[in-house]
């Protein structure tokens, strides 16, 4: 069993050239018959959701493709919108900002023969990275189905042939 990750990463090989496979990716994103939107830059690729779709919870796949000696390397992240995903990232921070500052408080209190009260703060700030962790993974396990739909439009614009691979050495 996997452990739960708060973004997700897929990693595939593909029998095309990498210049091919963005192209086909390209013209997935750009068909008027399927709703997904997203963006291609060079070899970058993000596709999303359909905007009617889309809640704070929603997902979006980002595509790194590369050459490989068996054709193309896709590797990609399932994450929330940047919006959503710096809030994360800002909780984090404060909550590492809160331990430390907690921390490094009480123990100056400590040193100097004071209650260290400050040191409550560690126990709260511990709770708050819990929080915001479990919040992502709250948001993932509600967006799992859209995960599903994104995973898919991706494979449906790949030839058959594509496998798993695991994430190449650098």
């Amino acid at each position: 069993m996997q452990a739960p990750a708060v973004r997700p990463r897929i990693s595939l090989l593909v029998p095309l050239p990498a210049d091919r496979v963005v192209q086909r990716l390209e013209a997935r994103l750009s068909d008027p018959a399927q709703p997904f939107g997203g963006a291609v830059s060079r070899r970058h690729v993000d596709i999303v959701m359909p905007a009617h779709l889309q809640h704070t919870w929603s997902p979006q796949l980002s595509l790194c493709i590369d050459e490989h000696p068996q054709g193309a390397h896709v590797s990609g992240r399932f994450g929330p919108h940047p919006h959503v995903w710096t809030f994360f990232v800002a909780l984090y921070a404060l909550s590492t900002f809160l331990g430390i500052a907690a921390t490094m408080f009480g123990w100056s209190q400590s040193l100097a023969g004071q209650p260290a009260w400050a040191l409550w703060g560690l126990p709260l700030a511990l709770v708050l990275g819990g929080a915001s962790y479990g919040g992502a993974l709250l948001g993932q396990r509600l967006g799992a189905n859209q995960m599903a739909a994104l995973l898919q439009v991706l494979t449906e614009a790949l030839p058959e042939g594509q496998e798993h691979a695991g994430d190449p050495s650098p």
